[in-house]
């Protein structure tokens, strides 16, 4: 049997595709194509049921996998108020609801998480004419980066998606025309591309294995809080 630290790198990686809802044979897949000697399909679908699994009284759990799996519960009606989603976000919410709805017509809706209303509330504090339709695509960016953070002790970084959204671009050509010089001038303006956002969150599924694998061994076997 492999040890508990020699795994941490694809029980994080399982949790980030979790996070993705991927299910248990896709994520299974994933991990085959990613590392040389992958965990077994029923370890994969064990873990899958521990970070389902609330946590009992007097049991203590990985403080970054419970503050991250807290984060991945699907949004109620009943958080507003709670997780730092504020009772004055719930006309948005409410419109924000209904779009991701009615855009999966014919199709079952996934749900939102928590993490991606709190996070598209905020967008949409800084843009309230961007149409929800177009913050909806952003909600699997934030995911990512909530792991990101927790992972690496650092504050989540939107940095291209707030000067995105600062500069509207999306609404007129002479709009768009002002954000592209700003990117390309001096002031090196992080340019938003989804695309490009979806590579390096692709990336760092696959890095972030070995750098809590090596805070481990730096330790002696235990992972840093």
């Amino acid at each position: 049997m492999k040890s508990h630290r020699a795994n941490t790198p694809q029980r994080m990686r399982t949790l980030e595709l979790f996070g993705a809802s991927l299910g248990p044979t896709p994520i299974y897949r994933k991990l085959q194509d990613e590392y040389q000697d992958p965990v077994s399909l029923k370890t994969v679908k064990n873990w899958l049921a521990d970070f389902r699994r609330p946590g009992k009284e007097g049991e203590e759990r990985n403080p970054e996998e419970a503050k991250f799996l807290i984060s991945l519960k699907p949004f109620t009606w009943g958080d507003i108020g709670q997780h730092e989603i504020p009772w004055e976000a719930s006309e948005f919410i409410a419109r924000l609801m209904v779009e991701n709805v009615d855009s999966m017509k014919g199709t079952h809706h996934r749900s939102l998480l928590r993490i991606q209303v709190l996070w598209l509330w905020r967008f949409s504090l800084l843009a309230p004419t961007l149409p929800i339709s177009r913050l909806l695509k952003m909600s699997g960016h934030i995911i990512i980066e909530q792991l990101r953070a927790v992972l690496n002790g650092e504050p989540m970084d939107f940095d291209d998606i707030y000067w995105w959204l600062a500069y509207e671009p999306w609404k007129n050509l002479e709009k768009h025309k002002v954000y592209e010089a700003a990117i390309d001038g001096r002031s090196r303006i992080p340019r938003y591309d989804e695309t490009l956002r979806a590579e390096r969150e692709f990336e760092f599924g696959r890095v972030i294995g070995s750098k809590i694998l090596h805070d481990y061994e730096g330790d002696g076997g235990e992972v840093r809080n």
